[in-house]
């Protein structure tokens, strides 16, 4: 993640906030350059922490669906399709059809379910 404001790299200051290493009213992201720049981004104000609630907080440069870091949508995603991948693959030995399918089918029903399951997302 870069600095909005100098470009630079940025502290990720959540994993921290969340596991008790930081207080839960400090910054969620910062540069890494506080002497030149001095960025920071706050939790939003709100009567209880925003540290552990369900909806992560996203960095306005690095939006979470763009972002492959684990429990992002994209990382779900990614995890819902080769499940379904495995689960096609599974099924498919399970009922000894091996033979009725080519590998060249196996991407169009792995995509039926992905779409499918990913919907509920």
């Amino acid at each position: 993640m870069q600095c909005v404001k100098c470009g630079g790299d940025v502290w990720d200051n959540r994993q921290k906030k969340v596991a008790g290493q930081m207080k839960p009213n400090a910054p969620d992201f910062s540069c890494k350059n506080k002497d030149g720049c001095g960025w920071v981004q706050w939790p939003p104000k709100t009567k209880a922490s925003s540290v552990g609630t369900s909806a992560p907080i996203a960095p306005p440069s690095a939006p979470q669906a763009q972002s492959g870091a684990p429990g992002s949508q994209q990382a779900r995603l990614t995890t819902l399709y080769w499940e379904c991948f495995d689960e096609i693959l599974a099924g498919i030995a399970k009922r000894k059809l091996t033979d009725l399918f080519k590998a060249e089918n196996y991407p169009a029903m792995v995509s039926t379910l992905y779409i499918q399951l990913a919907k509920s997302l």
